[in-house]
């Protein structure tokens, strides 16, 4: 209970504040104890008696107090924005303005060939992370400034915390817009922050420490693309989402502007890329009604795929994973596991958001097809698909 408030108390800050560590100090008199996070995990010293010792106490705040701001934790590549640029921004941002009044920020983002840092101004994330650890996912429409001047034309920035065995996002979409791949994000600019890596991972090792998990290295990355798109709920008509992804299967363009013109199998065919989540959270639908495929943080190359840690672990959208990968959760991931996830798009976002007589029974028949699953204390791990095998053979009738 303790260690969930603690953890509540972390995300909140850092969902609030543009961190890159945080130091807490838990008071549970007559003891405290002193903590470290990052997006790795959580450093946890041994409980001291302040009462009868205060040394460590007083040790520890003379020593934050000589701190500047990046060392307490705060991002140095992440300010408030000057006014008359904040200003500006909000006029061309005003479309995704924040429900709650926020500052407009002005961000470092690296040149994506390694020239001068270009500056973005944001106003306000479309999500926040809800845990403090991970990849802790933020994404802001944006416009750029340069020497003052803020231009007119919205992108989309994205920023993360990504495992250093990961296949960078920014490598990715750059080979895909090399090849030419269509309906996927154009990289703008974007990379690793210079000197922004988690610290937790460095006491794997340690004698003293309690915990068992193996803690992996993080990095903080930001990008920006040239698309700023709107979720796939907002879909014009069910006709035009459901001739789309047909084209989409077929892997062939078209000369219609239809929603959902992904094109998996180019990405396959032209880069032998896996997306490795295809998920209606990740199916954009642009202002011309063209479709993007978004989100490539988890995307690997097949040819990469040699059986090592990084390969084992399942990756995708519980809701929307096929079932091969539901039912063995050490299954590999193959571009078949991409293309059923389109077929569990359409299934999901048809029952919940297009008019049907299901209505009576819609909540547990979706409840039992996307999100039944059974946990196994031998290996860890879930599993489910059984009811999605149900409605492929024809056993469930919808």
């Amino acid at each position: 209970l303790i260690r969930g408030r603690l953890a509540n108390h972390a995300t909140e800050i850092c969902r609030r504040q543009h961190r890159t560590h945080l130091y807490m100090v838990y008071v549970f008199h007559p003891f405290i104890r002193f903590i470290r996070w990052d997006r790795a995990g959580a450093i946890i010293s041994q409980r001291v008696n302040y009462i009868e010792d205060c040394t460590p106490l007083v040790h520890f705040l003379s020593l934050f107090g000589r701190l500047d701001r990046a060392g307490k934790g705060f991002d140095p590549t992440v300010q408030v924005a000057p006014e008359t640029e904040a200003g500006e921004a909000k006029k061309y941002l005003e479309r995704w303005a924040p429900r709650t009044d926020q500052p407009v920020f002005k961000m470092d983002v690296p040149s994506a060939k390694g020239h001068r840092t270009r500056k973005f101004l944001v106003w306000g994330a479309i999500a926040d992370p809800e845990s403090p650890f991970g990849r802790a996912t933020r994404g802001y429409p944006g416009v750029e400034v340069i020497d003052g001047v803020v231009s007119a034309t919205p992108t989309f920035l994205k920023e993360q915390w990504r495992d250093v065995a990961s296949r960078p996002e920014t490598v990715t979409l750059q080979e895909l817009n090399d090849k030419g791949v269509k309906h996927v994000p154009t990289l703008v600019c974007g990379g690793d922050l210079p000197g922004q890596e988690t610290k937790t991972h460095e006491v794997n090792d340690s004698s003293w420490r309690i915990g068992h998990k193996r803690i992996l290295k993080r990095i903080h990355s930001r990008f920006v693309v040239a698309e700023v798109g709107s979720p796939l709920e907002q879909f014009p008509s069910s006709k035009v989402m459901l001739q789309a992804i047909h084209d989409a299967f077929q892997g062939k363009s078209t000369k219609h502007q239809r929603l959902l013109t992904i094109l998996i199998d180019s990405s396959y065919e032209k880069c032998g890329i896996l997306h490795g989540d295809v998920s209606g959270g990740n199916i954009l639908i642009l202002d011309n009604n063209e479709g993007l495929l978004n989100d490539w943080d988890l995307a690997r190359k097949e040819a990469e795929d040699d059986g090592g840690p990084q390969d084992s672990e399942r990756t995708g959208t519980w809701p929307f994973m096929s079932i091969g990968l539901l039912l063995n959760p050490h299954k590999q991931h193959t571009t078949r596991d991409d293309l059923e996830s389109f077929f569990w798009v359409v299934l999901y976002y048809g029952l919940r958001y297009v008019p049907h007589t299901l209505v009576k029974r819609v909540q547990s028949v979706m409840a039992e097809i996307f999100d039944y699953h059974n946990f196994s204390h031998l290996d860890q791990k879930a599993r489910g698909g059984y009811a999605k095998i149900a409605v492929i053979t024809g056993d469930v009738h919808i």
